[in-house]
């Protein structure tokens, strides 16, 4: 059963390659467009931070935490959001396709559904998301003193890919919600982008409700914010367990585990247009 598993999802990440190899270069094919939206996509991003700077023109810290540090949040949240709209960020036209009844093409094919509808839409300029963060994070690295051990260094690493997971988890959950109400655009938006804003400051200074709908339900707040706070042994109001920091990047695995299924059930659940 292992090695079935393991041939579909080869199988797939062909199919992906192919698909979004040839969506790359048609996309290519318009650079002025290309580089236009790239740098549009960094530049709202890069409007975040200077809220962020903004903000500490008037205090010093916030909730205990110095400016370089919800810098360093700030830049890791939009990493996580920028690489997972870069893999998934397809999934988001599943409802156009719900509604349309056209998703019945993809079903036919002998290809996952999943593989050919994250490459259909694959879209090279969101990249411009992560180029930003990355710039960001290059620049505090040089700029800034943080006391980085090896075990900062690897929690840090372990909580990017594991929030990036994360909200490509979210992004297959929330959009996956369509096969039974296909108007779902901006509810997803609230999960995805709304979350990963949220993910850009200290968990604990938002009111206590929305602290536990996004560490407890949605977990953005989680996989972004403590390993930060490890890595950076920046304030801990909370008292959370220094075990807790180090593990919660493993929180991906199980809410992965969730979206599978939910993707599952979905797929299940579609009936088409009837036409």
């Amino acid at each position: 059963m292992a090695n079935a598993l393991l041939t579909a999802l080869s199988a797939d990440v062909r199919v992906f390659r192919r698909l979004a190899g040839a969506r790359v270069r048609g996309e290519l094919q318009y650079r002025s467009s290309f580089a236009a939206f790239t740098m549009a996509q960094a530049i709202v991003t890069f409007l975040d931070g200077v809220a962020i700077l903004a903000f500490f023109s008037t205090v010093p810290e916030i909730g205990g935490w110095h400016r370089s540090e919800v810098l360093f949040l700030y830049a890791m949240a939009s990493l996580s959001l920028g690489a997972a709209d870069f893999i998934m960020g397809s999934i988001e036209y599943l409802p156009e396709l719900v509604r349309a009844g056209t998703l019945d093409r993809l079903l036919v094919r002998p290809a996952g559904v999943l593989a050919q509808l994250l490459a259909e839409e694959f879209a090279l300029r969101r990249i411009g998301r992560i180029v930003q963060a990355v710039v960001v994070l290059a620049v505090l690295l040089a700029a800034t003193d943080f006391a980085w051990t090896p075990a900062r260094i690897a929690v840090a690493a372990a909580g990017a890919l594991g929030s990036i997971l994360t909200f490509c988890a979210v992004f297959a959950m929330t959009s996956s919600i369509s096969f039974w109400s296909p108007n779902t655009q901006e509810f997803s938006n609230a999960f995805t982008y709304g979350g990963a804003t949220l993910a850009q400051y200290p968990t604990h200074i938002f009111p206590g409700w929305l602290r536990v709908f996004f560490t407890g339900v949605i977990p953005a707040g989680v996989v972004v914010y403590f390993p930060t706070m490890y890595a950076l042994d920046a304030a801990n109001p909370l008292g959370v367990p220094a075990w807790v920091q180090v593990a919660s990047p493993l929180l991906c695995l199980p809410v992965l585990g969730i979206a599978c299924v939910v993707w599952r059930l979905g797929l299940g659940h579609y009936e088409s247009t009837g036409s």
